[in-house]
């Protein structure tokens, strides 16, 4: 809670605690170090882009330098600190994190609910008076993190509080990026067994019998109620600030400054941090680092996609598709709180599965 008093060292201390369970795990040889070089290679051209980037605009930098260069000295750490985790040799580390990330978040939900439930500006519920994209942000992090749990009640109980956090802050991109997470993550859907279609095939009968009885014997109306619902209630699309035709509380006009700042200076950007008010983490990446940062950016989630897939992890690819969408209207890229932190592992594990089981240069396989 060092947000809660404003103590940025009191995070940046936090954050490098991580070390110590990733020297130990080195320290016992529970990783294997070349296939961890081998991960972290496929991050450094969207590094090496944004530092390019960053020292190139020093001299015309707007924003403070030297926290800048900590934040960016951050992101190449936690995607170091990842590529070490991702070759740990139990592929059930990604989930054992998870799960204690669920276990000790949960009951800080709980008490922020209860002691800062009435908190609401412009009828959104904002604790601590912090931005509530970033409450939904620290929500989806809860969700994936409870996605873990194979035991169904504690899966149930961290669900229900991400989804109560994700509505009530209104954090309409995150509860639309969620869905990628719940049905690849969930184990309802994927692996597709008998029991799951003939479970399904039920849940289908008696939707379909309840639609019949309303229609005949009801008003008729469930399915417009359903939607009226997800259209007005959850996605806000009639709000008169941040509905169709609003321009998105002025979001639609910080796209086209930051595509015209690109335009300007397409190879190396105009800055690191300098657009941090465009909710669209691809057009930052434009705006601040240029064309290459974008499209390193784009290769690592796709390695790390790819390398998901390819193994049928089906949990890895729906993390990084959801966090992919997530960014797509959150002003974030790559940082340290919560969900990015869990995401990079799951990415660099994506990655290192890659390799796992090719020919190193000893002429051995990568130890898994």
């Amino acid at each position: 809670m060092f947000f809660l008093a404003d103590s940025e060292v009191g995070q940046e201390l936090c954050f490098l605690g991580l070390s110590v369970p990733v020297l130990l795990q080195v320290t016992f040889r529970m990783t294997s170090l070349s296939l961890a070089a081998r991960t972290f290679v496929v991050a450094l051209p969207y590094l090496a882009a944004l530092g390019i980037s960053f020292v190139g605009n020093l001299s015309d930098a707007r924003t403070d330098s030297v926290r800048d260069t900590v934040i960016l000295l951050n992101t190449a750490y936690s995607l170091f600190l990842a590529s070490l985790l991702a070759s740990w040799r139990d592929g059930e580390l990604w989930a054992d994190i998870m799960r204690a990330t669920a276990i000790v978040a949960f009951p800080a939900f709980v008490y922020v609910a209860i002691a800062h439930g009435s908190d609401e500006e412009w009828g959104r519920w904002q604790p601590y008076e912090i931005q509530p994209n970033w409450w939904g942000m620290m929500a989806m992090g809860l969700a994936w993190s409870s996605l873990a749990w194979k035991n169904r009640f504690l899966r149930g109980l961290g669900l229900t509080m991400a989804i109560y956090y994700l509505f009530r802050t209104q954090a309409r991109g995150a509860l639309l990026a969620f869905l990628p997470a719940f049905v690849l993550c969930s184990g309802y859907f994927i692996p597709l067994t008998r029991k799951k279609l003939l479970a399904w095939g039920v849940v289908s009968v008696l939707g379909g019998f309840a639609l019949w009885f309303d229609a005949v014997f009801g008003a008729g109306d469930i399915v417009g109620r359903v939607f009226d619902f997800v259209t007005n209630d959850v996605l806000k699309l009639n709000d008169l600030y941040r509905g169709l035709g609003t321009g998105l509380t002025g979001r639609t006009d910080a796209y086209r400054e930051a595509w015209d700042a690109f335009l300007r200076s397409p190879l190396i950007g105009n800055g690191y941090s300098e657009f941090s008010f465009v909710h669209n983490g691809y057009l930052i990446t434009a705006a601040e680092s240029g064309i290459f940062a974008l499209l390193a950016l784009l290769y690592l989630f796709w390695v790390g996609l790819r390398g998901c897939w390819k193994a049928r992890h089906w949990p890895g690819v729906g993390y990084i598709a959801s966090y992919m969408l997530t960014i797509a209207t959150y002003p974030r890229t790559l940082n340290i709180n919560m969900a990015a932190l869990l995401f990079m592992f799951v990415l660099m594990r994506g990655i290192a599965l890659r390799y796992m089981g090719q020919p190193s240069r000893s002429g051995g396989l990568s130890r898994n």
